[in-house]
């Protein structure tokens, strides 16, 4: 038997015509997915001792002779037939790759991990044979007998080795392991679809391997007489992915990947990362000291606190670096409770405010975006312990990218998960608006005179250009006021009496204007919907929505304050509520409502009617023109 071959299971007819639906999950992740996946792997294979992961990822080209049973491969590509205009392009693109001789080549390397075990067994079924599992299952994720050690690793799904099959041109991977007692075996697999070669039916993933037919089992091949790309001879293991897509060969952006997916694990000092580019001659070592200076680097990110509006990784070292000792953070769902590490940091320069949620092996999972607070000042990076993993691993998708309920089945579980989310979203808004409260100035007197000041330079434009210049002398000018015309009134056209019905008036909805008003619907209420009673030491506002057709499904509300100066311009970021408010409370219920400068939040609507009582600070003689503005969610309406 040649140590070359791949192995392709029989099948009586074709059934599926399609490319595995994840590799196209998975390229869309880009570089970014490879590096994550693989180094993840790397650390939850850690070995139980003090010294930590090391990873080497090497950028070169390779010559097609040196892939074992390539040429059987392509024979495989060529008798596949597309059935439809998508799997048409992609063997044709696949094909073309099969006279180049000198290919990409991207190798991930780990040291200090306990490689696989069980090579020799093979395709056994075992739980403890980690070489089957990796080498020849799809969706199995081998448990660590250790319950809080399985609960902190990162993989769960059992499916992100297939991110390496998605960065090659032709889908192809290799690896060559090492185990704890030295031996030293290779695999690999290849994603197609379901074809048909010399007369017979295959299926779509061919496996790297011999063939046993006695026991009917794949078994690997000895690492012997291969080229040295595939020498492992530390225990570890080694990933080797040829023809890999030319726009992934970036080496920024490898160094970008491992940067913002794992700079908690980096300056936690479980993991160190050397990159080396052999066609450009350039390497770096990414480890605790020089991950700082990575992200102070422009060349690798942007720096300038006003412009980072997607990438977060420089706020979110800087925040780890500053914060010191964190804050506790609890989070319930229906049925547990979960108590998280924060660190919070409040920053008026930030445009665009993210939670970095990181497990607790170092791998960050997510940007959080708190709903209704995208945009408010703030960075901050979140950490559970092995129970808060656990749940959250629940809660992801298969490239450990998004938390959501929706990747939840069981409906009990569903809820609880909707729970833990919405109590996850409503502390995080208390710590922001706290956070603002604290660091805004306070004043007896709500500051506005930069409206007067507008107002006054409008005013005088208004009025130049209104009224005619005259000229008394070489330095004097006075004023002429211009006559006012008169219109001549349309015939058979009578002016409105004194005393007539006014007409009604409807409110004035808004389009969103930013990322974080979707999913509201916000508009502005006419002066006859508000009633508002000014005494000594409170107001009393009364929101009347009867003129809404939709408003008989609210249950609540949210209630922006609007100024209004005198030429009739609003602005919807002046009146700062905390400066005249000490205490917002339900006046039939005499709950107290949340609010920060500007909103007042979830307000409660009933029969069509909102009445609030504003505890005043003492000495503020509020005498400014507001218009309210109203938020629903969409869902509401």
């Amino acid at each position: 038997m040649k140590n070359n071959d791949f192995q392709f299971a029989k099948i009586e007819y074709i059934e599926n015509t399609t490319f595995d639906g994840s590799l196209d999950s998975f390229y869309e992740k880009g570089i970014e997915g490879t590096i994550r996946e693989n180094i993840q792997n790397s650390i939850d294979a850690k070995l139980d001792n003090e010294e930590k992961v090391k990873i080497e990822i090497v950028l070169g080209k390779i010559g097609k002779s040196d892939l074992p049973g390539i040429d059987e491969v392509f024979k495989h590509i060529d008798s596949m037939e597309g059935k439809n205009e998508y799997t048409v392009e992609k063997i044709q693109y696949m094909q073309s790759k099969k006279e180049e001789n000198s290919i990409n080549v991207l190798t991930i390397e780990d040291l200090n991990t306990k490689g696989l075990s069980g090579a020799k067994n093979g395709q056994s079924g075992r739980s403890e044979d980690t070489f089957g599992s990796y080498a020849y299952r799809k969706g199995f994720h081998n448990r660590n007998e250790n319950e809080e050690a399985e609960i902190s690793r990162g993989g769960s799904h059992g499916i992100g080795k297939i991110s390496n099959n998605a960065v090659s041109d032709i889908n192809l991977m290799y690896f060559a392991n090492c185990d704890g007692i030295g031996e030293k075996h290779v695999g690999g697999s290849i994603h197609l679809i379901e074809h048909r070669y010399e007369d017979q039916y295959y299926r779509s993933t061919g496996y790297f391997s011999r063939k046993n037919y006695e026991d009917n089992r794949l078994y690997p091949f000895e690492n012997l007489g291969y080229s040295k790309i595939f020498n492992k001879d530390n225990r570890g293991l080694k990933i080797i992915i040829p023809y890999l897509r030319e726009e992934f060969t970036d080496f920024k952006k490898i160094v970008q990947a491992v940067c913002d997916n794992f700079f908690v694990a980096i300056l936690n000092e479980k993991v160190e990362v050397e990159i080396i580019d052999k066609t450009q001659n350039t390497d770096m070592v990414i480890n605790k000291e020089s991950l700082v200076e990575i992200i102070n680097d422009k060349k690798y990110y942007e720096n300038n606190k006003p412009n980072i509006k997607k990438v977060f990784t420089p706020l979110y070292v800087q925040t780890l670096q500053e914060i010191g000792t964190p804050e506790k953070l609890i989070v319930e769902s229906l049925n547990e409770t979960y108590e998280f590490d924060l660190y919070f940091k409040y920053d008026e320069e930030l445009p665009v405010g993210r939670v970095g949620i990181v497990r607790s092996m170092g791998m960050k999972i997510v940007d959080y975006k708190v709903e209704r607070y995208i945009r408010r000042p703030y960075n901050a990076v979140l950490i559970g312990g092995p129970k808060e993993d656990g749940f959250l691993k629940s809660m992801e998708n298969e490239s450990h990218t998004q938390i959501s309920s929706d990747n939840i089945k069981d409906s009990n579980s569903k809820k609880n998960a909707k729970k833990f989310l919405r109590n996850l979203t409503t502390q995080m808004q208390k710590i922001i608006d706290e956070s603002i409260n604290r660091n805004s100035v306070s004043s007896g007197e709500l500051d506005t005179s930069h409206i007067l000041s507008e107002l006054d330079s409008t005013f005088s434009k208004n009025l130049s250009r209104s009224s005619e210049k005259v000229q008394i002398d070489s330095k004097t000018e006075l004023l002429k006021k211009k006559p006012k015309e008169r219109r001549k009134s349309r015939k058979g056209v009578v002016d409105p009496q004194p005393g007539k019905k006014k007409q009604k008036r409807i409110p004035r909805k808004l389009k969103p204007g930013t990322e974080e008003q979707q999913g509201y619907e916000a508009l502005i209420l006419p002066n006859s919907s508000v009633e508002r009673i000014s005494l000594n030491d409170k107001e009393i506002i009364k929101f009347d929505f009867n003129n809404i057709e939709e408003s008989k499904n609210w249950k609540e509300c949210d209630i922006t304050f609007v100024v209004v100066d005198g030429m009739g311009q609003e602005h919807q970021n002046e009146a700062r509520l905390t400066d005249n408010y000490m205490l917002i409370k339900d006046a039939a219920s005499n709950d107290t409502y949340t609010f920060n400068d500007y909103k007042i939040n979830n307000v409660k609507i009933k029969n069509n009617t909102s009445i609030i009582n504003l505890i005043k600070h003492s000495s503020i003689k509020d005498t400014l023109k507001y218009l309210y503005k109203i938020e629903v969610r969409i869902n509401d309406l």
